[in-house]
């Protein structure tokens, strides 16, 4: 009762017994329209003159119903082409971020592989360097040890000559030595049979005797 009096004016609350709930929703939905304010200068839907002008509400109504359904139709219409707008907005950006990721990620991804290949590019430098190094020092070594079996080989060949030359030395004086025993025996030998000749020719004139 309180805010239908203040929706009709305070001074004329107690003249307006028709005004019910669902005027009043009416005209706050219709956003305080031409019978709203023919409300408050009459000062109630009891008066004669409300009664002329209902007729003429409901005309304005039809008016107003089908001028909301006309904006509805044009802000539904703009809504759509703004959602579109936005959505191409949108798609416009996420190829845009998709395009500067792809970017982003392609150059990384080119960087590591220059960065590997650049890698892979010293090790082999550097195997080949090893490589190197080692060969060099595998022929100096293998001089090194041919000179050195060079050496011992020859070493070898003056040792077997030299223990050639002790053995006929040897051999000879051995052989000599043996030569002079034998000639020695020989001799005391010769002597010793004459000595016995001797002596039997010595007792010989003897021998019938006794």
């Amino acid at each position: 009762r309180g805010v239908l009096s203040r929706e009709c004016g305070a001074a004329h609350s107690s003249s307006c017994p028709y005004l019910t709930a669902i005027d009043w929703f009416w005209s706050r939905a219709s956003g305080r329209s031409t019978g709203e304010k023919e409300l408050r200068g009459c000062g109630g839907l009891g008066c004669s003159h409300s009664k002329k002008k209902r007729k003429g509400k409901k005309g304005e109504k039809k008016q107003t119903d089908s001028s909301r359904q006309d904006e509805g139709d044009h802000s539904s219409s703009d809504l759509n082409v703004g959602l579109e707008r936005q959505l191409e907005s949108f798609e416009q950006q996420v190829g845009t971020e998709t395009t500067a990721d792809l970017n982003v990620l392609q150059g990384r991804n080119s960087k590591s592989a220059i960065e590997e290949h650049e890698r892979h590019v010293e090790l082999q430098s550097k195997h080949e360097q090893q490589k190197t190094d080692l060969t060099k020092r595998f022929q100096a070594e293998e001089e090194i040890l041919k000179a050195k079996l060079q050496q011992l080989t020859a070493e070898l060949q003056e040792y077997n000559e030299l223990k050639t030359r002790v053995e006929d030395s040897v051999f000879k004086k051995d052989l000599e030595r043996n030569i002079q025993q034998h000639g020695s025996l020989a001799r005391l030998a010769a002597t010793k049979n004459r000595e016995d000749t001797a002596t039997s020719n010595l007792f010989k004139p003897f021998r019938g005797v006794y």
